[in-house]
């Protein structure tokens, strides 16, 4: 792979990354989810809306410019790319554990009148992270992310 595919490859991470943010990352269904929306409460969360989504939103945008920067050639520390992929990916594992228990939980108390599930967004963070550890990973320069 050469540096031009590799930024792709981290550009397209932060992307994902970003885009992702925005989506909704934990989701309810069925008859629980009817009650839920008819007290007045939302049945998903987006990442933003969590909060959670607003550091995916960043570590995006650091990604995005890491790549472009090393897919123009300009100069820039690889340690930008390398931190922000590192940040993303441990920020993916721990959203899965946090959303699949809480997931878990929902579906104990729920019984069969409904189901909690993660949502796009989070599929999408994840794998932004995953490409953006690959991009970074297969940048061949040093001086670049």
């Amino acid at each position: 792979m050469n540096s031009k595919q590799a930024s792709g490859l981290t550009m397209l991470g932060g992307l994902l990354l970003a885009v992702g943010s925005f989506l909704s990352w934990f989701t309810l269904s069925g008859a629980i989810a009817t009650a839920v929306e008819a007290a007045g409460e939302k049945t998903s969360q987006t990442g933003i809306g969590g909060g959670d989504g607003w550091i995916t939103l960043a570590i995006g945008l650091v990604l995005l410019f890491a790549g472009y920067m090393a897919w123009s050639g300009k100069p820039l520390a690889m340690w930008v790319g390398w931190t922000a992929a590192i940040l993303g990916l441990a920020l993916a594992v721990f959203e899965y554990f946090s959303l699949k228990g809480d997931a878990d939980d929902f579906n104990l108390i729920a019984g069969t009148d409904g189901s909690a599930s993660i949502g796009i967004g989070f599929w999408l963070v994840a794998a932004g992270a995953v490409l953006g550890i690959i991009g970074v990973a297969m940048s061949r320069t040093k001086k670049m992310a």
